[in-house]
């Protein structure tokens, strides 16, 4: 579970960030 946790926290914080910055999704 460990392995998903660290797959998952990147891709919220982008997720987030791509709410005030698109390009963050690129």
């Amino acid at each position: 579970e460990e392995d998903i946790s660290k797959g998952l926290l990147p891709f919220y914080v982008v997720a987030t960030l791509g709410t005030t910055s698109p390009c963050a999704f690129d």
